[in-house]
C-alpha cells in the first residue's frame, strides 16, 4: 500500500473528515505561529492520491492528529 492510501486509511480508521483534518491544522500552525504546518484539505486530498509529499511540518501536523508516532510517518516515505 502507498503512502497516501495509508494516510487516508489512519484517517478513516478515526472517521476523520479532510474537513476536520484542515481544521485541527489550522489551531496547530496557530499554536505553532507558522503556516507550514496547516493542511488545506485540497492538499490533503492530493497526498492521499499521491499527487503530493510532505513536508517535515505537515508531516508533524498529520502525526498530532492521527495520533501516530512521527517517526513512523517518515517512514511511509522511505525515511528511515
Amino acid at each position: 500500500m502507498h503512502a497516501g492510501k495509508t494516510l487516508r486509511s489512519f484517517r478513516n480508521k478515526y472517521n476523520i473528515t479532510v474537513r476536520q483534518v484542515e481544521s485541527a491544522s489550522e489551531r496547530i500552525a496557530e499554536a505553532k505561529g507558522d503556516k507550514r504546518f496547516r493542511i488545506s484539505n485540497s492538499w490533503l486530498a492530493q497526498l492521499e492520491n499521491s499527487s503530493a509529499e510532505p513536508g517535515i511540518c505537515k508531516l508533524f501536523s498529520l502525526s498530532t492528529i492521527y495520533n501516530i508516532a512521527f517517526c513512523d510517518l517518515v517512514r511511509l516515505y522511505d525515511v528511515d
